[in-house]
C-alpha cells in the first residue's frame, strides 16, 4: 500500500501561509502603522465665526440730477427752444467738470403735447457727475440761475479707486475682529484659519445737506435789500463694510 502524500503537502501549504502572516504582521508593526490611534485628528475642533468691518470715507464727487423743459406752439418749436437751454446748460457746466461732457449723460428725453393745451412741451431729465464734490455748491447755483432747468437731486459717491481700497482695509478689520471672536471663545493656544468666506459688501451713503437761506429784507420799510446766497451743499461720508465668515481650527489639551 503506497502512502497518500496529499496530508504532507497541505500541512506544508498551511505552515508557508502562517510564516506569510507573520512576516507581513511584522513588516507593518515595524513601520509604526500598528501604533496608531485610529484617528490622530480625534482632538482637533472647530469653530466658525462670522464678523464685519466697516470704513469711512469723504466722497470725493457729486452728482446733480436736472429737469431740463423747453414749450413751443409746435413739436419742432418745443425742441427748438430746449435745444437752446440745453446749449446754455452745457456752456455753464462746462467748467465744473473740467471739460469732460462724458460725465453729462441723458436719463431719458420726452416731447408730449400738454393736458387740456395747445403747447408742447419737451422735457430732458440730465445727471452730471461733478469730479470734485467742492464744486458742487458753485455748480448748483449756476445751473439754478439758467431758465427752465431745475436741479431735482444731489447725492455723491465714491471713486473706484476709493472703494477699492476701502474694501482692503474693511476686509482686514473683518479678519481682526473674527480672530478676536475666536481668541475669546478659545482662549490660549494656537488657532488656524483654515477656511475664509468673503460675504457681499455694504455701501452705506450718507444723506447729504442741501441748505438755502431765502432773501434779508431792511428793517423799517425805509429801504429793502436782497442778498443772494449761493446754495451750500454738505457731501458727508461714506461706509462701506465687508462681512466674512471664518472656520477656526484649534486643538484641546
Amino acid at each position: 500500500m503506497k502512502n497518500n502524500p496529499m496530508p504532507y503537502v497541505l500541512a506544508i501549504v498551511i505552515l508557508i501561509a502562517v510564516v506569510a502572516l507573520l512576516a507581513v504582521s511584522f513588516l507593518f508593526r515595524a513601520s509604526g502603522y500598528g501604533n496608531q490611534a485610529p484617528n490622530q485628528n480625534s482632538n482637533v475642533n472647530y469653530l466658525t465665526i462670522s464678523a464685519s468691518g466697516t470704513v469711512s470715507n469723504r466722497s470725493t464727487e457729486g452728482i446733480i440730477d436736472a429737469m431740463i423743459n423747453g414749450t413751443g406752439r409746435t413739436n419742432e418749436a418745443a425742441v427748438q427752444n430746449i435745444s437752446a437751454t440745453l446749449l446754455q446748460f452745457n456752456k455753464t457746466i462746462y467748467q465744473y467738470v473740467n471739460g469732460n461732457l462724458s460725465d453729462i449723460s441723458t436719463n431719458y428725453f420726452n416731447v408730449y403735447k400738454a393736458y387740456n393745451s395747445s403747447n408742447y412741451t419737451a422735457m430732458e431729465d440730465i445727471e452730471v457727475t461733478i469730479p470734485s464734490i467742492n464744486n458742487v455748491s458753485a455748480a448748483l447755483g449756476a445751473l439754478s440761475a439758467i431758465p427752465n432747468v431745475y436741479p431735482s437731486a444731489i447725492s455723491t459717491q465714491l471713486t473706484n479707486n476709493q472703494i477699492s481700497a476701502m474694501r482692503v482695509k474693511a476686509l482686514s478689520l473683518a479678519m481682526q475682529n473674527a480672530t478676536e471672536q475666536a481668541r475669546a471663545v478659545i482662549g490660549n493656544g494656537t488657532i488656524t484659519a483654515t477656511n475664509i468666506s468673503v460675504n457681499n459688501y455694504y455701501f452705506y451713503p450718507y444723506r447729504y445737506g442741501l441748505g438755502a437761506v431765502p432773501a434779508a429784507s431792511g428793517a423799517g420799510g425805509s429801504y429793502t435789500t436782497t442778498v443772494t446766497i449761493p446754495p451750500q451743499f454738505y457731501g458727508g461720508t461714506s461706509q462701506i463694510t465687508e462681512s466674512v465668515t471664518v472656520v477656526f481650527s484649534y486643538r484641546q489639551g
